[in-house]
């Protein structure tokens, strides 16, 4: 699988590595922080690649608002969703309109929901670990700094191309 990620400014992404290291055992692995735009699924990674950067030729960095978390209890996430809109969300509906039919099943047209995974607990009390990180939470607005290529590996991921996006 190769995705699409919108990476997050180093600010940004130190504010949500500080509400995960408040976490016990959230101090391990450092947070990549991005936001998911699209997981392609099919055979051609190049034509994907190709048709990617077509529809990313002239953007430029953009801002996002992370507004809340919450618990994605399907996948046993705990998460900091940004609004679904502005440049984010455009840019979201070229790729599922270009796409749709090779993307998983999240990241596919109204399924997909933009967040940054904080924590990953099979098991886990993850509304308690919620509760717990609410009363540090403060919405907050973050730039897309970068779009990057990344390839799903077990365990982990490799970024394989990068799409830095000017002021």
């Amino acid at each position: 699988m190769l995705c699409l990620i919108a990476k997050l400014d180093d600010t940004a992404t130190e504010t949500l590595a500080a509400l995960r290291r408040a976490l016990p055992g959230g101090a391990g692995r450092p947070l990549y922080g991005h936001v998911t735009l699209a997981a392609y699924t099919g055979e051609d990674e190049a034509g994907f690649l190709r048709g990617c950067r077509e529809l990313l030729a002239g953007l430029s960095a953009f801002s996002l608002r992370i507004e809340t978390l919450e618990v994605l209890e399907e996948t046993s996430i705990l998460v900091a969703l940004p609004e679904k809109a502005g440049m984010l969300d455009a840019l979201h509906r070229r790729l599922a309109a270009r796409f749709g039919g090779e993307l998983d099943k999240w990241t596919r047209d109204e399924s997909w929901l933009p967040h940054v995974t904080l924590f990953y607990g099979p098991g886990a009390d993850l509304p308690a670990l919620r509760r717990q990180l609410d009363a540090r939470f403060r919405p907050f607005s973050a730039r897309v700094v970068a779009l990057e290529f990344s390839r799903v590996l077990d365990p982990g991921y490799e970024i394989v191309d990068r799409v830095l996006l000017p002021d």
